[in-house]
């Protein structure tokens, strides 16, 4: 038993269609890792998401309280009121809705990246499914291959 054990363990470098423990646990470590990661990125960009999102809410509405504002301000300035004070404070919400404007454009290129990154991210785990798929599919029809073949090279007692 030792001796096909350490033809296993040494096979880790070899050619050829059989895999050692050691290279099947690898991959399997390797895999966990990748999948790992996949969803620690998969939730963090759907909390940038969310985050993004009620920042275009918020914009939105200041948006309609510069939009009330200005309409108060016509309505003042219709009426009468001091012209200078009123052009004054319609200018100055001009500016606000500029920069609301500014920060809008931003924030929606911001989102965009986000979405092509999740987009991007699910092609990434499509691939890696396939690619795991494809291994699985591999290990049944290859002699030798995974830990499986390994296990079924040991001597087993087989007077129970």
């Amino acid at each position: 038993m030792a001796g096909v054990l350490r033809k296993a363990l040494t096979d880790v470098h070899q050619p050829g269609p059989t895999m050692s423990l050691i290279t099947a646990i690898g991959h399997l470590f390797r895999r966990d890792a990748d999948r790992a990661r996949f969803e620690r990125l998969d939730r963090l960009l759907a909390e940038l998401g969310c985050d993004l999102s009620q920042e275009l809410e918020a914009i939105a509405c200041a948006n309609e309280r510069i939009a009330a504002c200005a309409a108060f301000a016509f309505e003042a300035l219709e009426n009468g009121e001091n012209r200078e004070r009123i052009s004054a404070r319609l200018d100055a919400l001009a500016q606000a809705m500029e920069r609301r404007r500014e920060r809008l454009a931003f924030v929606m290129l911001q989102r965009e990246f986000v979405n092509r990154t999740r987009t991007e991210l699910a092609r990434l785990r499509q691939h890696d499914d396939r690619a795991e798929r494809a291994r699985t599919e591999r290990s049944k029809t290859l002699p030798g291959v995974g830990a499986y073949a390994v296990w079924r090279r040991l001597p087993h007692d087989t007077q129970a």
